[in-house]
């Protein structure tokens, strides 16, 4: 049974980066993780995919978070 409490370590990295070979596979994974909260995060993101760098941070469950830590 998944819990709605998100794990509440700020910023810890994951176990490895990830490398995306297009732009479509950025904005997938932002949408599958909850989508833009406004307009703003979009042009962001999309700065972020023109300049080829940037980051990310999850909000995660604590289930989410320990299979993380098992790959």
């Amino acid at each position: 049974m998944a819990t709605s409490r998100t794990y509440k370590a700020t910023q810890t990295p994951l176990p490895r980066k990830l490398h995306f070979a297009s732009s479509d596979k950025v904005i997938e994974l932002v949408e599958r993780a909850g989508g833009f909260p406004d307009q703003d995060a979009r042009l962001m993101v999309n700065q972020g995919i023109e300049m080829g760098r940037g980051g990310m941070f999850m909000n995660l469950t604590t289930e989410q978070y320990a299979r993380l830590k098992t790959v």
